[in-house]
């Protein structure tokens, strides 16, 4: 975010100070504890949680979605959040016979949804700093991003998440990473944790 407004505007970047979004990440941990009326599937479980909305990616997340689908993986993918493109998003799915893919809506507590998934997946076209991929990093989840602004900074290119180039073929290829290896599950679960 510094680099990106020190070069817009020719400021110095070292005059910079950025203030980060404050998340209370005792209350997320224990509201991740509540019960819930969802089940958990028996098979992996991709999650996204975000505004439905332009730019936010949810349709080439459906693309992925629909090209794995065809390639024989089994899994779901639960989408949270809500807004103008919902509708469009829920009828784009039942087009695509995406049998596999739930809209959860909008939710108070959103967080013991996350923890019923294996990898957070964020497939936004554009984003200053997410708020929904840090409440993720806080509950210790593997996340797939794709490459917006204030990525680097949050998973130090690439250490503590999947970085992905800012299209809907990355965000594929490292779907299909996380399901072909259970290693990379466990190895950025971890690295979650130490973030």
């Amino acid at each position: 975010c510094k680099a990106a407004f020190s070069n817009r505007w020719s400021y110095p970047e070292e005059r910079i100070q950025v203030l980060l979004n404050v998340l209370d990440v005792a209350s997320i941990k224990q509201k991740s504890e509540e019960r819930i009326d969802f089940v958990k599937p028996q098979v992996f479980t991709f999650c996204c949680m975000s505004r439905i909305s332009s730019g936010k990616g949810i349709e080439r997340l459906l693309e992925c979605v629909d090209r794995l689908n065809k390639e024989g993986y089994k899994f779901f993918l639960n989408i949270i959040g809500g807004g103008d493109t919902l509708e469009e998003m829920k009828s784009l799915t039942r087009q695509m016979l995406l049998e596999n893919v739930y809209f959860q809506g909008n939710k108070d507590n959103p967080y013991p949804y996350l923890l019923q998934s294996y990898v957070f997946v964020y497939p936004s076209e554009t984003e200053a700093y997410s708020t929904s991929v840090c409440e993720a990093l806080i509950l210790g989840m593997p996340i797939i991003t794709t490459k917006t602004a204030s990525v680097p900074e949050i998973f130090s290119d690439g250490e503590y998440g999947v970085v992905v180039d800012n299209d809907t073929t990355g965000i594929y290829k490292a779907m299909k990473a996380f399901m072909d290896d259970n290693n990379l599950i466990c190895h950025y679960r971890n690295k979650a944790k130490q973030r």
